[in-house]
């Protein structure tokens, strides 16, 4: 019996990796083709990620000082009218909202004994004084005081005015 050589077969059959034909030229264009698309999108996909997360950075910040003055300018009218507990209430509301949103402060959240007993170190007096005079009058007998009401509204525009003036960066 005749044995096999390492290079091909004896009875002179060749190799049958030789006879077989290699890839087309147009399975290596459609390669070249795939990749480059790939690579395109990839640069596209990155550059998009990458605009949307500089733009989320550029945000304006919020707007708290508008509303609460809005808010407080639509109670000057309506100051001859509603109870004074009414008025202090909204102001005071007004007021703390306003803190409680741009100055990260508490007192929204306080009851007047808290408000009172921590009398905040991150508030002006005047503020102080104001929030402290409104929730007396929010809890006071009702009555109607037009005077004192426009005082006190008065008093917490100005005093908003201020608060705003504090909060804004110096350049």
């Amino acid at each position: 019996m005749e044995t096999d050589s390492i290079n091909g077969l004896q009875h002179g059959i060749p190799d049958p990796e030789e006879l077989l034909p290699g890839p087309p030229a147009w399975f290596w264009a459609l390669i070249i083709f795939a990749t480059l698309i790939t690579l395109f999108l990839l640069f596209l996909l990155i550059k998009h990620l990458t605009k949307k997360s500089t733009s989320a950075n550029t945000t304006t910040p919020i707007d708290y000082y508008g509303p609460a003055l809005t808010s407080l300018r639509e109670l000057e009218p309506l100051s001859s009218q509603l109870p004074l507990s009414d008025i202090a209430t909204r102001a005071s509301l007004a007021l703390r909202t306003y803190l409680a949103k741009s100055k990260s402060e508490p007192a929204l959240y306080e009851t007047t004994s808290e408000f009172q007993a921590r009398v905040s170190t991150q508030l002006n007096e005047e503020t102080s004084t104001l929030l402290t005079e409104l929730n007396h009058a929010k809890y006071s007998k009702s009555s109607t005081d037009p005077d004192r009401s426009h005082s006190l509204v008065t008093r917490s525009i100005d005093c908003l005015q201020k608060l705003r003036e504090m909060n804004q960066p110096t350049s």
